[in-house]
């Protein structure tokens, strides 16, 4: 299976946020506030990335209507 320019974007950008997020003393330990900001931004960075990536993905490879879905919308 060949991957597609998209998949190998959205793959890319995963393993970088997901590195960037688990940089080993970033924020300063007992920094409670640069935790929070760094989590949440992390946290939502991944989500994005994730998100974003997988509804691109699911527009490439649509999934095909069951034949007996399709003649009854046509039906209707």
């Amino acid at each position: 299976m060949k991957f597609k320019r998209a998949e190998i974007i959205w793959l890319v950008a995963s393993i970088a946020v997901y590195l960037f997020f688990n940089i080993p003393g970033v924020p300063a330990y007992n920094d409670f506030t640069g935790s929070i900001v760094h989590h949440t931004i992390g946290f939502l960075l991944i989500w994005v990335v994730n998100y974003v990536g997988f509804h691109k993905i699911c527009k490439i490879y649509r999934a095909r209507k069951a034949p007996d879905e399709a003649e009854s919308e046509n039906k209707k």
